[in-house]
């Protein structure tokens, strides 16, 4: 297997990676071209590359950094090596996430963190036998909306009565938003980036930065 750095027009390639690997999984290809044009801007804060062999993806591996480490006395990036079913090994697993985690090393890391889903067969696995443990656990919900309808617009109807009472407004945004509201919301966010459950501070992005992830693919300002 070798590594390839990504570049433009691998977006879908590399969802479909994501996709193989869990199907309830998904990601835009839109929303990675935007921000590996995001990241383009710091190229030494990461790395991200397809995995080949045999002329055939077969897989994905990235390490990020932040663009300011968070005060504290750690500074941890994100390392991570994607494997799609029928081309896992765990000697080219290991080979690939030493890679991820000597970069994130050589750009003033502390401790490299990955993430797994415990339904996956092989990742977890993969990354305790590469000396990973287990620091945090997170839960995710489903809800079928299109089995809902009904019952959602009801509640979304009584919701909204129920704070018009109180004086409670809701507002859409649009691109000609003031920008004293985007600052404000952007304040709001910054407050709450501490409130994160997590093991390592996150660094709190400056206005300009947040203000354009809103305005990426994937966010809809209505």
């Amino acid at each position: 297997m070798k590594l390839r750095p990504v570049r433009p027009g691998d977006e879908r390639e590399y969802a479909g990676v994501i996709t193989s690997i869990h199907g309830d999984e998904g990601v835009d290809p839109a929303v990675l071209q935007a921000r590996w044009q995001r990241e383009k801007r710091l190229p030494q804060n990461q790395g991200r590359y397809l995995i080949l062999e045999g002329g055939q993806t077969c897989g994905y591996a990235f390490w990020t950094r932040p663009a300011d480490w968070a005060a504290g006395p750690v500074k941890a990036a994100n390392v991570n090596v994607r494997m799609i079913p029928g081309r896992q090994s765990a000697q080219d697993f290991a080979w690939i996430l030493t890679q991820m985690e000597t970069a994130a090393k050589s750009s003033g890391a502390d401790v490299a963190l990955a993430v797994a889903r415990e339904d996956d067969d092989f990742h977890p696995g993969a990354l305790a036998a590469c000396g990973c443990r287990v620091d945090r656990l997170s839960r995710s919900w489903r809800l079928n909306l299109s089995d809902r309808t009904a019952e959602l617009l009801l509640a979304r109807s009584s919701a909204r009565k129920d704070m018009a009472r109180i004086g409670i407004e809701i507002r859409s945004l649009d691109d000609t938003a003031d920008e004293s509201i985007w600052r404000e919301l952007y304040g709001l966010a910054a407050e709450t980036i501490p409130d994160i459950p997590s093991t390592f501070s996150e660094a709190i992005p400056s206005f300009e930065d947040w203000l354009a992830r809103m305005h990426e693919p994937g966010v809809f300002v209505d």
